[in-house]
């Protein structure tokens, strides 16, 4: 008999005794001991684990590295599967299926090829695969290791066990001495995972019970929980499938979503009304008066990127990353999100380095949620307004060189008089209500962020370890989305060409050669102190050249809109200067702002609401679809959520990749709500676009 036939048939007699169902009285050895509870709940209410036939637990026993696999398989049913060839040692193996699994999702890596499946798992590999399976990277977080022994933890695992002993998911699975290199007991991993999971959904009947901790659904027959108030986070396994029915459940942690499920959510009235009361206005005194134009960005937030550890010594894992150190932005000049001085760090970027992106931003689009995810630190850069009160009038608006470029397609914008007031307020008849009606939100303070919880509108389902840097560019490795690459470009792309080549064409070709597969072009803008609207003096060409590529072009305008009727009147230039073009990518309304002094700053909810609307129905009507873009001030204090959810949305959010090219994973998106498109970086670099760096984007596209 092979070797690998006699250690799966082995394997399986131990399987067999492993998980034969005791009857519901208690182990013979499990009285007493100080995992009992958890014992008994995780073996004998939910069967994940089981005790032997003859009716011991051995609670104190040592577990394979193949058979926590199948455990860990049975939490979370992971779907897709590694090719075998991943591991030269695992052919035969009774624990192959799950072990590729895990290889699959990323959560059991192995060394140097091999599966070591039949080795006893330690302790810092458990903690490091718990950690990856549940995404629970250190994110920010001071790495704090107790133990008298942490200087024999190895790198990889310090960042893992740290954040499991952190938010108490160790318990007392630890103690004085952590042991990373002894074997972990199946006592301590059932304790483990019942810190984590505090009851499972494994059938589709329907679950009415509150949850005091972690709600986990992994039903692959679909699951109903109504009436429900979850004090920590809904989980939605990786296998997890069929329609899974949210009525009238309060998910207080908010939802982590590991698999492909989309959850129905139902709210009725009486809930929201006992959930959602009238929004209170954090204290005027915590609002900064003035806003440093130097703390933003030109078009959105920022992060960046660690570097991962990695211990070749260690038998699971060299290279995967422990997560992201994350840092706080300058707040907000909204006074529902203020952010100390103290946070702000000048050294996080050069005022000298560039003039100003595609966009002008508010930069402070940044979230904190419960324990797990922190934001991204990142750079900064000044704003360049593009506006005639503040530009220097020794720097034409226009190169000579280039000037007339477009004149077949665009028509000059009338200019304001010099007799007319530099901020305007322009007469207005319409009102909000003629748009919409609010919806009722309530403020939850997610770490020291305060966030507007709408019913019914999705939050994100893209995560911190979904996302790897490939040199400049971000790749998406979750298995939601259909992710695609895409730039945004305005005329400064265009005047960085020229002083650099001596052209102010852009190479589409090369563009989309190198992965370009759309790009949005700035068409037009608004002044951010006069109000006056101004034509892109390149946007025909970049949408002559894009489109002539076949790359998918959509169009944006930089709005600063304070009325309803400046909010039609910038859709109606931008249906003008598009007509004739064949654009087959959205029409983007981008309201923004980035300092107390910016007219837009004016703007109450109701109104920045219900001018996006007017905006986006307008152009709606016109053919054409629209698109919200949305920092993250904007987005939690300007914008009603449920009335923008029917449209799609832009998220501005920077990152960087490291400059030694190496691929980290420690980028994601951070708003508590969904987009449809991240612009992730103001720092691509794209062949025949950047002489110097152009913004990019990712946009989610729903697999079918």
């Amino acid at each position: 008999m092979g070797r690998f036939r006699l250690l799966k048939l082995l394997a399986a007699g131990a399987l067999s005794a492993l998980l034969a169902v005791t009857g519901a009285a208690a182990f013979s050895d499990t009285q007493g001991h100080w995992a009992e509870e958890a014992i008994n709940k995780w073996s004998q209410e939910y069967q994940i684990l089981s005790g032997y036939s003859d009716g011991t637990f051995r609670p104190d026993n040592s577990i394979t590295r193949g058979a926590f696999a199948g455990i860990m398989n049975r939490f979370m049913h992971f779907q897709e599967k590694a090719d075998p060839s991943v591991f030269s040692d695992l052919s035969g193996n009774y624990w192959e299926d799950e072990i590729l699994r895990l290889n699959a999702a990323k959560v059991y890596l192995g060394n140097s090829g091999l599966a070591l499946a039949m080795d006893n798992i330690t302790r810092q590999q458990a903690a490091a695969m718990i950690a990856r399976a549940f995404q629970l990277e250190t994110e920010g977080e001071t790495i704090t290791l107790p133990y008298s022994d942490a200087a024999s933890i190895s790198t990889y695992a310090q960042g893992p066990i740290s954040v499991l002993n952190q938010r108490g998911y160790l318990d007392k699975a630890a103690g004085e001495t952590f042991r990373p290199t002894e074997p972990i007991t199946r006592a301590e991993i059932v304790q483990i995972f019942s810190n984590i999971v505090t009851e499972l959904i494994q059938t589709d009947q329907e679950w009415n019970r509150d949850v005091d901790g972690n709600l986990m659904i992994n039903s692959q027959a679909g699951a109903s929980v109504r009436n429900v108030t979850i004090t920590g986070k809904l989980l939605l396994a990786p296998g997890a499938s069929g329609t899974v029915t949210l009525e009238d459940v309060d998910v207080q942690g908010g939802v982590r979503n590991y698999g492909k499920v989309q959850p129905v959510i139902l709210v009725t009235p009486a809930f929201i009304e006992a959930h959602t009361p009238q929004p209170e206005t954090p204290p005027e005194d915590q609002t900064p008066d003035v806003q440093n134009p130097d703390d933003t960005n030109s078009s959105g937030e920022s992060g960046s990127e660690t570097q991962e550890p990695s211990n070749p010594d260690n038998p699971d894992n060299p290279a995967d990353p422990n997560g992201e150190t994350q840092n706080t932005e300058p707040g907000s000049n909204d006074p529902e999100i203020p952010v100390p001085p103290e946070e702000q760090d000048p050294e996080l970027y050069d005022p000298n380095e560039r003039q100003g992106g595609q966009n002008q931003t508010d930069n402070d689009n940044k979230i904190i949620e419960p324990e797990d995810e922190p934001y991204l630190p990142g750079a900064k850069e000044p704003t360049h307004e593009d506006d005639p009160v503040t530009q220097s009038p020794t720097v034409p608006e226009t190169p000579p060189e280039t000037a007339g470029d477009n004149n077949a397609e665009v028509t000059p914008v009338e200019p304001e008089t010099p007799s007319q007031p530099v901020n305007p307020t322009p007469s207005a008849s319409l009102k909000p209500s003629d748009y919409y009606t609010p919806a009722r939100f309530t403020w939850r303070t997610i770490g020291n962020i305060q966030v507007p919880i709408y019913a019914g509108v999705k939050t994100r389902d893209v995560y911190s370890g979904e996302f790897e840097w490939d040199y400049s560019y971000l790749r998406y490795k979750g298995s939601r989305y259909n992710a695609v690459f895409g730039v945004d470009v305005s005329a400064h792309n265009n005047r960085d060409r020229l002083s650099s080549l001596k052209t102010t064409e852009i190479n589409w070709a090369r563009a989309q050669a190198d992965d370009v597969d759309f790009a949005i072009v700035r068409v037009a803008g608004r002044y951010t102190r006069s109000g006056e609207l101004y034509e892109d003096d390149y946007y025909a060409q970049n949408i002559r050249g894009a489109l002539r590529q076949g790359i998918e072009t959509g169009v944006y305008i930089f709005s600063q809109a304070i009325t309803i009727e400046e909010a039609l009147e910038e859709a109606d230039l931008v249906l003008r200067l598009i007509k004739g073009f064949d654009i087959n990518g959205p029409v983007c309304y981008d309201w923004e702002i980035n300092s107390n002094a910016d007219r837009a700053n004016r703007a109450s909810k109701e109104t920045a609401t219900a001018c996006a609307l007017a905006f986006c129905r307008r152009v709606e009507a016109a053919g054409y679809t629209p698109l919200v873009y949305q920092a993250r001030s904007v987005g939690y204090n300007k914008y009603d959520q449920v009335a923008i959810s029917k449209y799609l949305t832009w998220y501005p959010q920077y990152s960087y990749p490291p400059k030694d090219g190496t691929k980290t994973t420690s980028a994601y998106p951070n708003f508590y709500y969904q987009m449809d498109i991240w612009q992730f970086s103001d720092q691509c670099t794209v062949s025949g676009i950047g002489v110097k760096s152009v913004d990019g984007n990712l946009w989610f596209r729903a697999k079918k």
